[in-house]
């Protein structure tokens, strides 16, 4: 039997009253998956209260939600982040705290229909991260190309890094051809199928 809503919602706010202090330090990794309404409706004087966290791994339906909950966040001490965004959320990752943090990773969920009106591989480029990973299956081939070049050219730091997630072996193949052609990549290694189990690749520039 499912709790009731406003039940689960209580309990949330009772470990977080419980458990959160200023100063408190979260060791592993914060995860939220959506705001719990309890924190947006936290008094203004309680914007003093920051949690050290690391690792922050969050999905929310609205930049308002976003900003509810980031002010509670130690951002001095923040490096590695996750965005599970959508079309309403996309535009988080030009938040500076998104685009500055030293690992962002961005997973993109538009699921299959068509791509909304604000993707745009421009956004991406404005990021200043030291690893940028993007989990996306339809990030074509021609996206590709767009971003890499722009990215070698917007003056990048050596051992910058940038990875690209994809589903299937078949999209993997047909992506490292395109580069092979376009900007003369060598393939380092050989039987790459055998290699996919973790069905992402990187680019170091």
């Amino acid at each position: 039997m499912c709790p009731h809503g406003r039940v689960v919602y209580t309990v949330y706010e009772q470990l977080f009253n419980k458990y959160i202090r200023d100063g408190t330090v979260v060791s592993g990794s914060l995860c939220l998956y959506g705001i719990p309404e309890f924190l947006k409706e936290r008094r203004e004087k309680e914007d003093d209260l920051k949690i050290k966290v690391t690792n922050l791994k969050f999905t929310t339906e609205t930049t308002e939600d976003y900003e509810h909950f980031i002010r509670f966040i130690d951002l001095d001490v923040l490096e590695n982040v996750t965005v599970i965004a959508d079309e309403n959320s996309l535009a988080l990752i030009d938040k500076q705290e998104i685009k500055t943090c030293k690992n962002l990773t961005v997973i993109v969920n538009f699921g299959y229909g068509p791509r909304p009106t604000n993707f745009s591989v421009d956004q991406f480029l404005r990021l200043q991260n030291q690893h940028f990973q993007l989990e996306y299956f339809r990030f074509n081939c021609h996206d590709l190309q767009l971003f890499v070049e722009g990215w070698i050219t917007t003056g990048r730091e050596i051992g910058t890094r940038f990875s690209l997630g994809q589903i299937r072996y078949e999209d993997v193949r047909g992506i490292l051809e395109h580069l092979k052609t376009h900007f003369g990549a060598d393939e380092a290694g050989s039987n790459l199928e055998n290699y996919f189990s973790s069905k992402k690749f990187m680019v170091v520039l």
